[in-house]
């Protein structure tokens, strides 16, 4: 799969722009572990490795990775909402506190297993890290696309991630 005319724009305004990512020019957005926006370290879901994609799953199947975000102030920040800004294909991406289910998952935890598209109200103590499980379900050949937004205080944080599906 050719995925080098790919082409993104750094301030998404609508959704259904991921489609437009350029893997040189952004790369800063989702191809490091971790970012650091002053009072917070927020890991990057899914990064690519030389600008391509390096997570791969089977069609019809589910991977998942864990996004950290670390508040290295002193104080408590509010972390407002999480949410899936915009994926292809819609609804391929979900969220959880819980980490995903595989299948050596009991059945207690299965029957109280949540996930969804969007979380909100946390609060982010100093020196403890919240693991959100961002979660892809394979469901055709080829690249899927997520962007993440975290609302921080009065700041607005996106990371984006990329993973293939193959036969």
């Amino acid at each position: 799969m050719d995925i080098g005319n790919v082409y993104f724009r750094n301030n998404l305004v609508d959704e259904d722009l991921i489609g437009n990512v350029d893997f040189l020019n952004d790369a800063s957005l989702f191809d490091n572990n971790q970012m650091d926006h002053g009072s917070v370290v927020i890991s990057v879901p899914y990064t690519l490795v030389h600008g391509k994609p390096n997570n791969f799953v089977y069609v019809n199947e589910t991977i998942f990775c864990p996004i950290t975000i670390e508040n290295t102030t002193r104080d408590a920040l509010m972390l407002w909402s999480v949410m899936i800004y915009d994926s292809k294909l819609k609804n391929s991406f979900t969220l959880s506190l819980m980490k995903p289910l595989t299948p050596d998952s009991d059945a207690d935890y299965v029957n109280s297993f949540l996930e969804g598209f969007e979380m909100e109200d946390r609060v982010l103590r100093h020196d403890n890290i919240l693991t959100i499980w961002l979660s892809c379900k394979g469901s055709f050949k080829g690249l899927h696309t997520t962007c993440v937004e975290f609302t921080l205080n009065d700041e607005i944080i996106r990371r984006f991630g990329f993973v293939v599906a193959e036969d």
